[in-house]
């Protein structure tokens, strides 16, 4: 994908909670009073960090299993 399409589908969900494209979906924005919002993929350092762990500790163990048990295709 090119930059330039990159930053029109970015700036086509930072509009949303005001295009009229996106109607059907302002219900939910409004039940989470929210929107999307900008961020820079430095900020990610510690989501990174913590996804490291969860891997190395086996952290959603519990997680996988219960939704293997509830949820098998």
């Amino acid at each position: 994908m090119s930059k330039d399409q990159a930053n029109k589908i970015r700036d086509a969900f930072l509009g949303a909670h005001k295009d009229a494209q996106f109607a059907q979906f302002r219900f939910l924005l409004t039940a989470v009073k929210g929107r999307f919002m900008a961020m820079d993929v430095k900020n990610l350092k510690n989501t990174v960090k913590i996804v490291k762990y969860l891997d190395k500790y086996d952290w959603d163990e519990e997680e996988r299993a219960f939704i293997k048990k509830n949820f098998k295709k």
